[in-house]
């Protein structure tokens, strides 16, 4: 049986991937990397209903790591999560990267997203370098870089996939997402300027991290629905005055095109109908 590890299974996309790796009967390790996390309040026993009680499937805290001592097929690490300061951050991939290591897989994924690229650039391909316009930006490439540099002495396949603006069901209450969909007027509220470059279902998003369709000749690459029309009515939908889309055209190299599996106003609704359906849960 194939198993996989997941560092950061309390993120959205991280407790959806194990999800729809146990329905393709993988095996599944994830570690919390946050420990203020959602997950670990209520959010912790409904995500963890949501998956079921899977003898396949384990959940451990940061400090338990060393209880996983079998070798895996992938690694996934959902290096987004990591904040603070460059030197933190470094000390912290250092420490996953030991474990890499030592049980050697076939490969590891990391999931990233579009804010290496800075909100200047309207174009990116092989030929340009990225130039981050945040200060999380800069942290993303500069971590990537050298995690990038790390594994190349090793024989362990790497990947950097960039993920862009993702929603769906269980994406937690507090993200802005969820709070422009819940909202009953404009969503004036929203904390923050947010940037969009593309949109993804939670559903087209996994297809591609499972299995992405890569030529080995790069190592970043950029998940994409090439749907503006979409992306506007997303937009549209969200009704807050905060949200921009900026276009980015991204060459072919980089680009793992993503097909629309569903309809966006339908996928806005599956959304906002579990939210207040969890939101009635908590109350009980």
């Amino acid at each position: 049986m194939k198993k996989v590890l997941i560092l950061g299974v309390e993120h959205f996309i991280g407790i959806q991937l194990a999800n729809k790796l146990l329905e393709e009967d993988v095996q599944v390790d994830g570690l919390i990397l946050k420990e203020d996390h959602m997950l670990e309040r209520g959010w912790n026993n409904e995500a963890l209903l949501f998956i079921g009680r899977n003898s396949f499937f384990t959940v451990k805290q940061e400090q338990d790591l060393d209880l996983f001592n079998d070798s895996y097929d992938d690694i996934y690490m959902l290096h987004f999560l990591f904040e603070g300061s460059w030197f933190n951050t470094k000390s912290m991939i250092t420490k996953w990267l030991h474990y890499v290591y030592e049980h050697n897989p076939n490969r590891v994924m990391v999931l990233s997203t579009y804010e290496i690229i800075g909100e200047k650039q309207q174009s990116f391909g092989e030929k340009n370098q990225p130039q981050p316009s945040t200060r999380r930006g800069e942290q993303l490439l500069n971590a990537e870089t050298w995690l990038d540099d790390q594994l190349s002495y090793t024989t362990i396949s790497h990947v950097f996939l960039h993920i862009p603006t993702v929603f769906g069901p269980w994406q937690p209450p507090n993200h802005w997402i969820s709070e422009c969909i819940i909202s009953t007027k404009n969503s004036s509220s929203t904390r923050g300027t947010k940037i969009i470059r593309d949109v993804l279902y939670i559903d087209e998003v996994l297809n591609k991290i499972i299995d992405p369709p890569i030529d080995g000749k790069n190592i970043s690459y950029f998940l994409s629905s090439q749907n503006e029309k979409r992306i506007q009515q997303f937009i549209e939908l969200l009704n807050s005055p905060h949200v921009i889309y900026l276009p980015i055209e991204l060459d072919e190299s980089v680009v793992i095109s993503v097909p629309t599996l569903i309809n966006i106003e339908k996928g806005v609704q599956r959304q906002k109908e579990f939210l207040v359906s969890y939101k009635r849960r908590l109350s009980m």
